[in-house]
């Protein structure tokens, strides 16, 4: 999946295969390598490629290690995925607490208390999601992402005009389907 990231990264930028591999010191034909998914970058090369092209590298280390589906591919899923954006707490008084990763998500990178009914089905009120950061999701998973300035929780579904709708498990929630891209940021998925 990183690859697939640094491929979009730099043509949001502008700039060719040949202009990053100059300007950081490898060769054109490592960084195609890179972008098609056939090597990894080193943490060293991730963060000459980030500083180019003036962004942070560590929502991308999060990308390293995960794999995009040609389902994934398909549906454009890394064009909403945000490699310029962290997560900001306005007030530090409402971080919650430091809580234990489960041993059989050693991936999870931040956990969200379900604190509604919405994805009843899976989680009850009072228990902890935990999300991968920048991962790109599948068809049905459960995603947590920004819209239109709200967090939430949702199924990630496709609608057959190739829109996004976001589905909570309890009925009583519409379905939202997404109209405005530039408003629509998956931050990750659910893993648990």
């Amino acid at each position: 999946m990183i690859g697939a990231m640094l491929a979009k990264i730099r043509k949001d930028m502008g700039l060719t295969k040949s202009e990053i591999a100059k300007l950081i010191g490898i060769d054109t034909g490592h960084l195609t390598h890179i972008e098609k998914g056939e090597r990894k970058p080193s943490i060293k090369t991730l963060k000459l490629i980030c500083k180019v092209c003036k962004i942070p590298y560590q929502p991308l280390l999060y990308t390293l290690d995960k794999d995009i589906s040609k389902n994934a591919i398909k549906h454009n899923v890394i064009d909403h995925m945000s490699y310029t954006k962290i997560l900001a707490f306005d007030d530090i008084n409402n971080f919650s607490d430091f809580i234990d990763c489960p041993l059989d998500q050693p991936s999870a990178s931040i956990a969200i208390k379900i604190t509604d009914n919405s994805m009843e089905k899976t989680f009850d009120i009072g228990t902890y999601a935990y999300i991968e950061l920048n991962s790109a999701p599948e068809y049905n998973d459960i995603v947590f992402v920004q819209y239109n300035g709200k967090f939430m929780l949702r199924r990630l579904t496709i609608h057959p005009s190739g829109a996004y709708i976001l589905k909570a498990d309890h009925p009583d929630f519409p379905d939202i389907k997404i109209k405005n891209y530039s408003n629509f940021y998956i931050i990750g998925k659910v893993i648990r």
